[in-house]
């Protein structure tokens, strides 16, 4: 298999940089909470983990589901059998989670989705649940940029349970070094070290604002699946694998993060979390219209650092304006190549963090809305901050505002809104 490699980039720097103090704390917990546990992500099996985690699993399991892709095929007519009307040949599986007890099932696929040796092949899906069960099901939508997709159970049971959020907000206990359990084809546990990793595929042209990082081994049968904290409240759900290695997300030809074969092959990469926020955002319109509309302005821009500017400040950073679309709201706001873009709805960027959330509010914000910036004209001559301007734009479809000679490299090199 072709393995592509993409660039990870570490928006939140004070996240990863713990005190030693802290860093000797988080060791010391979790070794005392699973003393069976070599390390981090290793185990699969309810009897390695200590109590807590075992009575922990045993009760979001039913939250995970197994999604099985298979072909209808039409077998060949013997002498003296019976023929039945078709055979299901598997193509591929790998996990999913309950979204809703309508029958909702969430997951994430990325790349092609598995395909019959024949063209006019139908394909099916079956949904099993945790109790072996198998349910037959439809592919409501599928988003194809992030690989959300969204399936419906054609009688779901009544017993179905649904995943939980934490209803005071869904990240208010998410920090780095929070303890975390990933269920797919297996059941892992780990560390949280990074709650803001932004990230890029840049194979795939593909780029993703805000993920959770986790120290949690990933395999095959991991993807899909449900990333939750110790009281059971969903976090994400799991998308990407790190390259330990070579600081690079790993993704395959063909059907991404999935298992071909029985069983699951263990690899040692990290494994991140697409945020439950960001998947409800898609999620909801997916169900809603079918079809998910990133935003965009109609900008690319590169992070610069005010001393780069030559404005002092080297704690600052701004966002540097590369390339305008003629036709997107930003330029008919007068924002020109060369402007620098200091902040947006009344908050001033500070940080390379600031500049991921810019990303963020503006790809998975609601198309029409509108954003207020501060910016001004840079001039490598004559560098000031007495030009500040103010402007409004509205948030359109990204597919309206693409850069028709942009590579898959621009991808790491510039963020496109």
């Amino acid at each position: 298999m072709n393995w592509m490699h993409a660039t990870v980039m570490n928006v939140r720097t004070h996240d990863t940089r713990l005190t030693t103090a802290r860093i000797i704390g988080v060791a010391l917990l979790f070794i005392l909470s699973i003393p069976s546990l070599g390390q981090a992500g290793q185990s699969s099996d309810l009897s390695a983990l200590d109590k807590g985690f075992r009575k922990l699993a045993n009760r979001v399991k039913p939250l995970v589901v197994g999604i099985e892709v298979f072909e209808r095929v039409t077998p060949e007519a013997k002498p003296g059998t019976t023929t039945v009307a078709f055979e299901k040949k598997k193509l591929l599986t790998f996990s999913g989670v309950v979204w809703n007890k309508d029958g909702t099932i969430v997951s994430v696929l990325r790349g092609e989705f598995p395909r019959g040796e024949n063209s006019d092949s139908e394909i099916g899906f079956d949904v099993v649940l945790s109790n072996q069960r198998s349910y037959s099901a439809k592919l409501l939508a599928r988003d194809e940029y992030t690989g959300i997709c969204v399936f419906r159970l054609h009688e779901p049971p009544k017993s179905l349970k649904a995943v939980k959020v934490n209803p005071k907000r869904w990240d208010a206990d998410l920090e780095v070094g929070t303890m975390v359990m990933a269920l797919g084809d297996t059941i892992r546990t780990g560390l949280v070290t990074n709650t803001r990793q932004r990230i890029a595929i840049k194979s795939d042209a593909f780029s993703f604002p805000r993920a959770i990082r986790t120290n949690i081994a990933a395999d095959t049968g991991t993807f899909g699946g449900l990333l939750c904290d110790t009281r059971g409240f969903m976090l994400g759900m799991l998308a990407f694998e790190l390259e330990k290695a070579h600081g690079s997300i790993l993704r395959r030809g063909g059907g991404v993060h999935a298992s071909r074969e029985s069983g699951s092959s263990v690899r040692s990469g990290d494994v991140l979390a697409i945020p439950v926020d960001l998947l409800a955002r898609v999620v909801k319109e997916l169900v809603k219209t079918g079809t998910f509309a990133r935003g965009a302005i109609g900008i690319e821009f590169k992070p610069v650092g005010f001393d780069q500017l030559c404005l002092g400040d080297s704690s600052r950073s701004a966002a540097w304006v590369s390339w305008v679309h003629p036709d997107g709201s930003a330029a008919k706001m007068g924002l020109r190549e060369g402007d620098v873009v200091i902040g947006v709805s009344s908050e001033i960027f500070r940080t390379s963090e600031d500049l991921s959330w810019f990303t963020e509010l503006v790809e998975y914000g609601t198309i029409g809305d509108m954003l207020t910036f501060k910016y001004f004209h840079f001039d490598p001559k004559q560098p000031s901050l007495n030009n500040i301007k103010n402007g409004t734009v509205v948030i359109g479809r990204r597919d309206g505002l693409a850069r028709i000679d942009r590579t898959p490299e621009d991808v790491v090199d510039a963020d496109k809104h």
